[in-house]
C-alpha cells in the first residue's frame, strides 16, 4: 500500500510540474500577443492621427 501511495504521489508531482510548465508557456505566449496587439493598436491610432492632421 505504501509503495502504491509513493508512486501516486510521484505521478501527481509530475503532473503538477507539467501543468505549471504549460501554464508558464501560455502566460508568456499571451503576454507576447498582448504586447504585439498593443503595438499594432498604437500604430493604427498614430496613423489615424497623422491622416487626420493631413486633412485639416
Amino acid at each position: 500500500m505504501e509503495e502504491r501511495d509513493k508512486k501516486r504521489d510521484e505521478i501527481l508531482i509530475s503532473l503538477a510540474d507539467q501543468l505549471t510548465k504549460q501554464n508558464n508557456y501560455i502566460e508568456h505566449t499571451l503576454q507576447e500577443k498582448n504586447e504585439n496587439l498593443t503595438a499594432v493598436m498604437r500604430e493604427l491610432l498614430e496613423g489615424k492621427k497623422a491622416n487626420f492632421s493631413k486633412q485639416i
